[in-house]
């Protein structure tokens, strides 16, 4: 799987713990390239490849390290995996880190527990995790109009926002929040009125005869 022969869980293990750099990441894009094959050398001292890759992302330093085992935990289908990028979802700063959690999920399905995607979707502290947690939200259905509106502020072919009277509290608030111009912009196109068709107007001169 790597310049170094993997015939066994330990022996993959070891190469992913390595003391240097340049083993662990050869090993982690050799587990990208083939992670059929490195799931199947099962279990070593009680722990699966995923147990490892999740020891090493919670506990690496380094970030770009972090990122390469965030990508490999990627390509795996498990509760484990879900579970980790929900997380990278709520706690992580960097929007593209958020953008991959969010499209992991989307991707994976993963249920996700709607009181959680609420409270990410409606924070303000980070307009980015509201941005990645808007697909999702709008996945499993908006139920409030706050949810409603954010979801239609964030998200391309999320319909349309709803009209101010049935939302002014959600709205008041977004107007308070970062995304102040959506709302407004938003707010305007719900409140104004269709222009009036104009009246035609008809002749009424006599062709002359003759």
């Amino acid at each position: 799987m790597s310049s170094v022969e993997i015939t066994s869980a330990a022996k993959l293990h070891a190469a992913l713990t390595a003391p240097d750099a340049e083993t662990r990441l050869g090993t982690l894009e050799a587990v990208v390239a083939d992670p059929k094959t490195a799931l199947t050398f099962g279990l070593h001292a009680d722990r699966d490849l995923i147990d490892v890759l999740l020891h090493q992302a919670r506990s690496t330093p380094v970030a770009a390290e972090w990122l390469t085992l965030v990508n490999a935990l990627a390509v795996f289908s498990d509760p484990r995996v879900v579970a980790f990028f929900t997380c990278v979802l709520a706690e992580h700063c960097e929007p593209s880190v958020l953008f991959l959690a969010s499209d992991y999920l989307a991707t994976r399905r993963a249920r996700i527990p709607r009181a959680t995607l609420e409270q990410l979707l409606l924070q303000n502290d980070s307009p980015a995790r509201a941005r990645a947690t808007a697909p999702l939200m709008m996945g499993i259905g908006v139920r409030t109009p706050a949810e409603r509106l954010r979801v239609a502020l964030l998200c391309e072919g999320a319909g349309k926002a709803p009209p101010f009277a049935n939302a002014i509290d959600a709205y008041l608030a977004e107007l308070r929040g970062p995304f102040v111009h959506d709302a407004r912009s938003s707010h305007r196109m719900t409140t104004q009125r269709p222009p009036s068709s104009p009246i035609g107007l008809r002749s009424t001169t006599r062709r002359r005869s003759g």
